[in-house]
């Protein structure tokens, strides 16, 4: 499964503690933990508690808001796409392109299962032709 919707970003805590400790605890060593060993393929609502909260050792937690928060999960799935090449710029008077191929011409790709359809296709990082006067290969 893979989170297509994201939960907020942030999540309040009340923290007590003493004061040697107060300095020592920031957003980088505050963090919520969701179990979601149990979790199923739909928009869900975890509660979020107090033992969800991983803190500093000597603190305690008081509060937490919000008390739940939404995920939508979906199913991973997989699918061989077609690599289309993005070509940009115009060729020189007098010059003209052949053939254009492109090495792997599929690529595996794996995704939440509302976002990846199988006729979708993967594109190159634009390749501009402007300067080019030969073969090339890139």
């Amino acid at each position: 499964m893979v989170i297509v919707e994201k939960p907020p970003a942030d999540v309040d805590v009340k923290i007590r503690a003493p004061k040697r400790l107060i300095g020592q605890i920031t957003p980088s060593n505050v963090h919520a933990v969701l179990d979601l060993r149990n979790a199923r393929i739909d928009v869900q609502d975890y509660a979020l508690n107090e033992s969800m909260i991983s803190i500093p050792p000597g603190a305690e937690v008081k509060e937490v808001r919000p008390s739940q928060v939404s995920l939508k999960l979906e199913r991973t799935i997989q699918a061989m796409l077609e690599v289309e090449p993005t070509i940009t710029g115009e060729l020189q008077e007098g010059l003209g392109v052949v053939k254009i191929e492109v090495v792997p011409s599929q690529v595996l790709v794996r995704g939440p299962e509302s976002k990846l359809k199988k006729n979708d296709t993967v594109r190159t990082t634009p390749i501009d032709i402007t300067a080019f006067t030969q073969s090339q290969e890139r």
